[in-house]
């Protein structure tokens, strides 16, 4: 059986090598502990190493603190919409991207009247923008947006046979059909497909991916598409907003966002930083920043799922921090792995978000420690690079994936290979960088950029990002050889 290894694998696996060059040319870039000014709190002081040794919890809460999600709000440019009302959205032509979390109206090219609320549903019927409904766009990836509005629901295509159209459903209660494709009314542009957390990338995605050259061309009319439904944003006859199969002769299909005020707070952990990041070179032209060589953003879903969390969920922070008892059961009563490592078998208390009475904690190692939010404190605070090994351990693995789940099911078929599970984080990291891309209004707009050489990486602390390289940790390595080895 010849051996799978990944022509991105083969490129990133030099990280020692990167680092060093990067901490000898970056004055305090040797530095794993980048110390964050926001806080406010004990829990927030302590928020510097995004991750250490392990994020998934060996230095856990410091990664943003275990006070991350409930406070400390405000004082934040970082962009968040957690705290202040989201700020009136650009008019005019804009890219796809350009509106990100911002307050907009929605007018129908079908009749030219302004969208608003109407019984359980929506109806282009206002002839003023102040009687409007308010919609917050909230990016879920590039070019996908949620939309949210004034009362906190999110405007959702229900693809039910039975009663296809537009439904409300709360944040909590986020689907499928609650994320909206963007796209210019005649824009024919090929955009690659959004990465997917946790499923490996091809070589070939990965290349295609970093190597778009988006045109972001502006628009003053949109498409709005749910791929759940396979359907556009449409008004009948009488205004009412349904879903229609995608036309782009039908003017009816067509969108115009406009500026609008009122919009609905979305939930959002804070990073609690003012100030501008610092960006360019010294006089001599080396890069400055401090560096963080071992962290795990994207150890999510290994060790058979034990850990709860994700550093990002296209449906905010609700969904990503939420209480663990749905992974770890009652009181973390079945968190196997998580007790045998922290040698505390009473359980945990599993309230996540917004309070973290227990955990993200040093001692938690199954638990989310570095939430997109809090990896950016440490980045506006001076955090450069970061070496994210894509991670498993296969004797945990299997030893969590024997544990019942709590739902009472055993599946002892669930993969452990390390090789595999290492390449699924791939998927992961590109997502994350897609997200936080999206946060920021655009394709490289975001702070969180994957690098693959020591020049790139250069390229993008200059430009006051973090660089984000990609190196692996795990306990059988080129796992497919080893199983060759012992069958043969």
């Amino acid at each position: 059986m010849p051996i799978k290894l990944k022509s991105y694998t083969a490129t990133l696996a030099v990280t020692a090598c990167l680092c060093l060059a990067l901490a000898g040319c970056g004055g305090s870039g040797g530095s794993s502990n980048a110390v964050t000014p926001g806080g406010g709190n004990g829990a927030g002081d302590n928020g510097g190493n995004p991750g250490g040794d392990n994020g998934t919890g060996d230095n856990g809460g410091d990664s943003g603190g275990d006070n991350g999600g409930n406070g400390d709000m405000g004082g934040d440019n970082m962009g968040d919409t957690g705290v202040t009302p989201p700020p009136a959205g650009q008019s005019g032509p804009k890219t796809r991207y350009a509106l990100n979390n911002q307050c907009f109206t929605i007018r129908a090219n079908g009749n030219g009247r302004f969208v608003a609320q109407n019984g359980d549903g929506y109806a282009a019927t206002s002839t003023e923008a102040t009687n409007a409904e308010a919609f917050l766009m909230r990016p879920t990836a590039l070019g996908k947006d949620l939309i949210y509005n004034s009362d906190g629901q999110l405007l959702t295509a229900n693809a039910s046979a039975l009663a296809p159209g537009i439904t409300n459903v709360n944040l909590a209660d986020a689907v499928d059909g609650s994320e909206w494709t963007l796209t210019g009314v005649g824009d024919t542009t090929v955009y690659p497909d959004t990465p997917v957390y946790d499923q490996e990338p091809t070589p070939e995605y990965f290349a295609a991916y970093r190597s778009f050259n988006d045109p972001n061309l502006e628009y003053e009319d949109f498409t709005v598409f749910s791929a759940t439904s396979a359907s556009n944003l449409v008004i009948s006859n009488t205004g009412r907003l349904e879903i229609a199969t995608p036309d782009a002769s039908v003017t009816a299909q067509g969108f115009q966002f406009e500026p609008g005020t009122g919009c609905a707070i979305f939930p959002e952990a804070q990073s609690n930083v003012v100030g501008t990041p610092f960006s360019g070179t010294q006089p001599d032209g080396s890069v400055l920043g401090m560096a963080d060589v071992h962290v795990h953003i994207s150890a999510t879903t290994f060790l058979g799922g034990a850990q709860w969390g994700s550093p990002f969920h296209r449906f905010g922070v609700e969904h990503a921090l939420g209480d663990c008892a749905v992974e770890h059961g009652p009181q973390g009563s079945q968190d196997a792995v998580g007790s045998l490592l922290a040698e505390d078998m009473d359980g945990h208390n599993t309230t996540g978000w917004p309070t973290f009475p227990e955990w993200p904690a040093r001692d938690s190692l199954t638990h989310e420690a570095i939430y997109w939010k809090w990896l950016e404190r440490a980045w506006a605070s001076g955090l450069r690079i970061a070496v994210n090994d894509l991670v498993e351990n296969n004797t945990l693995c299997e030893l969590q994936r024997n544990f019942a789940d709590t739902d009472g099911t055993v599946d002892p078929t669930q993969d452990c290979n390390s090789m595999n599970k290492a390449s699924d984080q791939v998927g992961t990291m590109l997502g994350m960088q897609d997200y936080i891309d999206a946060q920021y209004g655009g394709r490289g707009e975001g702070w969180f950029q994957v690098v693959v050489s020591p020049s790139e990486a250069r390229s993008v602390i200059a430009d006051g990002k973090l660089a984000v390289v990609l190196g692996i940790e795990i306990s059988n390595l080129f796992d497919p050889l080893i199983f060759v080895v012992f069958v043969s």
